[in-house]
Order: structure tokens, then sequence, then C-alpha cells
């Protein structure tokens, strides 16, 4: 067994009991190996509020934090593996012997190019150089890299051999570089509690369609609406509910959140509920009000590439859900009889969908089976956590950063320079308007 130090980038549980996507990974992970037993220390930032340092929020996990700015290679000085997201590699000036596990399935790098929003500005421009430039570290320094399907796999195997990492030394076990390990769903099923919405702001028997997430930019809110307006035309009962819209911890959802409600008041939409974040161990009461919930965004490159908490989520509770296609989540769900994949991205077609898995109980039910059999089964975090246990049992550097002619070769040709963050923003504000914008930028941060 291994002593593990896993690093979060997000605070773990607030005081009010939240716990948002970013932090959920890492927090279910640390159980998930610390049942296989290994000894997990769990590390959050220190700017966080909630749990005092040194708790346990687990048999097995020790609950610490680190300060933001400061060196992270104290904390992994007694550890002998540590997993930590791309984001935080350059936190560490020295991890010594330690391997490096880089978790990469939430490509932030391109759901952040759609929360920046429009006004794409040399600061904003800065800070998406920065995420490209932390990814280009972290995928030359880590041992293991995790990823969460297929087309994250092609991706990342992209931006790898472009770096070297892709080489003669790592090409025979490929799979020590890169392993599949999606998010998973928790332990059992959603337990039940007082109603918070049925039979409370709408009928016993009303049919509830849920969006259950933040209005994020990469997402698309509007088109249930339009196609909620269109459903009721027929089925004048249903219900629509949003909860966990306002969730306090993403800021970059807010607009979409005041735009949405802004909407609905305007046109006094009729049959709309606005349900506040749920305290994460609370979360299912929800799931066992609701006949089928919505997970939608437009085809893009952040939906081909994501692997949706909020889907697995579902999955769990065992509701009937709505997904995008073209990603690796959606179509399984899709085969699995879970879910139904909305084929053209139009109101008209969502809303025949949810007319039919409404009218029928009979399939609602199939779908609820098959989708706490997936929660159950493949997606239970003692199933995807078998990559990362089997790594911790044997931890080894990855086989080109162990052979150190190699290392020092690929590193001579490749290696982009770190660069002084603060002096670089202050010349970036002034090329990025004059010299080309991002791409200029990008280009003059890889010839150093």
């Amino acid at each position: 067994m291994a002593r593990v130090a896993l690093f979060s980038f997000k605070a773990i549980i607030d005081p009010d009991g939240n716990l948002a996507g970013p932090a959920i990974r890492p927090f279910e992970m640390a159980r998930a190996l610390a049942g296989r037993g290994h000894e997990v220390q769990l590390l959050e930032p220190e700017s966080a509020r909630g749990p005092a340092p040194e708790s346990t929020v687990g048999a097995g996990v020790t609950l610490s934090r680190w300060r933001p700015g400061r060196s992270l290679s104290p904390f992994v000085r007694d550890a002998q593996v540590a997993i930590l997201p791309q984001e935080l590699v350059g936190s560490f000036t020295d991890f010594g012997p330690v391997p490096r596990v880089v978790d990469l399935f939430d490509p932030h790098f391109v759901s952040c190019l759609f929360n920046q929003g429009a006004h794409f500005d040399a600061e904003r421009a800065f800070y998406y150089a920065g995420k490209i430039h932390d990814l280009a570290r972290a995928l030359r320094e880590g041992d293991l890299f995790l990823c969460a399907g297929r087309r994250q796999r092609l991706f990342y195997l992209g931006m790898l051999q472009l770096l070297g990492r892709v080489n003669p030394e790592t090409i025979r076990e490929i799979d020590r570089l890169i392993r599949v390990v999606p998010l998973a769903a928790p332990e059992g099923a959603p337990e039940a509690g007082p109603p918070l919405i049925r039979g409370v702001h709408c009928a016993s028997d009303a049919p509830i369609v849920l969006w259950s997430s933040g209005i994020y930019p990469y997402l698309d809110a509007d088109i249930l609406l339009d196609a909620f307006l269109r459903l009721r035309t027929e089925l004048p009962s249903a219900q629509l509910l949003f909860a966990g819209a306002d969730n306090p911890t993403a800021p970059e959802m807010r607009e979409g959140y005041r735009a949405l409600r802004s909407r609905v008041e305007r046109e006094s939409i009729q049959g709309i509920h606005f349900h506040p974040w749920l305290p994460y161990e609370e979360r299912g009461r929800i799931y066992h009000e609701v006949d089928v919930a919505v997970a939608l965004s437009p085809p893009h490159l952040e939906t081909e590439l994501c692997f949706r908490h909020r889907i697995v989520d579902l999955l769990w509770g065992g509701v009937p859900v709505v997904v995008a296609g073209g990603n690796d989540l959606g179509e399984w769900t899709a085969r699995e009889g879970a879910a139904r994949i909305l084929g053209e991205f139009e109101a008209g077609a969502l809303a025949r969908i949810l007319r039919e898995i409404l009218a029928e109980r009979g399939d609602r039910d199939a779908m609820s089976r098959a989708a706490r059999a997936m929660a159950e089964g493949p997606l239970s975090w003692d199933r995807i956590v078998e990559p990362i246990d089997e790594f911790c049992r044997d931890p080894r550097p990855a086989p080109d950063l162990a052979a150190p002619h190699l290392a020092a070769s690929l590193r001579s040709v490749l290696r982009i320079p770190l660069k002084n963050y603060r002096g670089l923003l202050n010349r970036a504000r002034i090329s990025y308007h004059v010299r080309g914008g991002l791409a200029g930028m990008l280009l003059r941060r890889g010839r150093g």
C-alpha cells in the first residue's frame, strides 16, 4: 500500500456543506483509494473555509491545507505518490523521487474560452496563455496522466507526442503513460427526504423536468426553455426545475443565471421553479422528485471533450436524462439505455423527446434501472479507481523521465522556457493589441 498526497485545486467542503464539481473528484477519489488500503492525505487550498486542518473526511483520509503561492514540495516528502491537477504542477519546486500522477480529466483550458465571454481582452488572453503554459509543463513533467475517455485520450496523446513524451521509451507501454479514469458515482443510492418541490410548489402528480447545473456559458439552458414552452401546450401540468442554477462556487455562471431568470419573468413563463444549491450529502433528495433531466450543450469542442459530473450524478440518482451527442459519456449512456441523445440541437426535437419519455412510465422505469446499473457497475468509484490503485501499488517514474540521456535530449529541443508571470503581464497588455493578439502572444511565449 502507498502513502498518497492527493491535491485539490478547489476547497473540498464549504461551511454550508456544499461541494462543487471540481472538488468532488479528488474527494471521492481519496475515499476510494483509502478503501483499497492506501493512506491518503487530501489537500485543499488554505484559503478554503470549513473543516479544520488535519481533520478526517473518511476512513483512511486526512484533510490538510496548502498555501497558494508557496511550494507544495513539503507535502510530498513523506509520500510515495502525488496526485494533482495540471494547474498545480508548477507549484512544486522539487518533487524528488516521488512519481507524479497528473489529472487531466477536466480540459478547463477549453471551457475557459467560453467562460471568458465575447470580450477576450489582454487580461483574459493572458489568463488563457497561462493555462496553456501550465498544461505544457504538466505534460512534460508527469509520470502518469489521467483522462476521462477515448476522445480525451487521443487529444492528450497528440499533445504528448508534440512535447516528445511519446518516444521509444514510452511507446511500448503507453498505458503506463496515460490511463482512462473518468468520473464515477458515489457508493449506494441517494436517500429520499421531505419533499422539496413535488406537493409543495406543484401538484404531487405533476411531471417534472430537471436542469441540475449552473448556467455556464458553454451550456444552453435557453433551448430547454423553448422546448418547455412547446411541451406545456400538450402537457399543461409539466413543471421545469432548475436546481443549483445559482451555484455560489462558480462566478462565471452568474450572468447566465441572471439572464435566464430575467427571461422567465419577462415572458411570464409558468411552471418554472428555482431551487438553491443543495449540500452534497443532501443533493440526492431532488432525484426522487423528478421524472427526467436535461444536460445539454451545443455542438462544439468543449462538448466533444467533456465528461460531465452532473450526468454521472443523475445516473447515480436513477434519473432518465436527455444528453448531447458527440461525446463519450453521452454515447455510452445512450447505448446502455439510460439516456436519449438529442441528435438535432433544436427545441422542437427536444420537446418531442421529453414528451415521449414522460408519456411512457414503463420506458422511464427501464431508463432509471439502466442508469442505476451504470452507477453501481462500470461507473462506480471502486471500479474507476483501479488504474490509480495499480500505479500506487507499483509507483515508478515514467520510463523516459527515468532515462536521463533521453530526457535531457528532449528537453533541450522541446522545453518551453518558464517566464516570470508578473513581468510578462505588462508586456502582454501591450503586445496583445499591437502585435497580433493571442496567437502572437502564445508564439512569443513558446520562443521564450
